[in-house]
């Protein structure tokens, strides 16, 4: 999910079947899901949306 917190951020909405990764950002200081290969871009995952992780949370 996308939040006001992310005004100065670059993001865009999660694609089908991508692959995420759990990252901090410098501001504001909470974790969002970033894609593989783009550590600077906020991916938004929508209400409803299932995650599937590779290891226990």
């Amino acid at each position: 999910m996308c939040d006001y917190s992310l005004h100065a951020v670059a993001s865009r909405p999660a694609r089908l079947g991508e692959k995420l990764v759990s990252t901090k950002f410098p501001m504001p200081v909470t974790r969002r899901f970033t894609g593989e290969g783009e550590p600077h871009v906020a991916v938004c995952v929508r209400p409803g949306t299932e995650l599937a992780f590779e290891r226990e949370v």
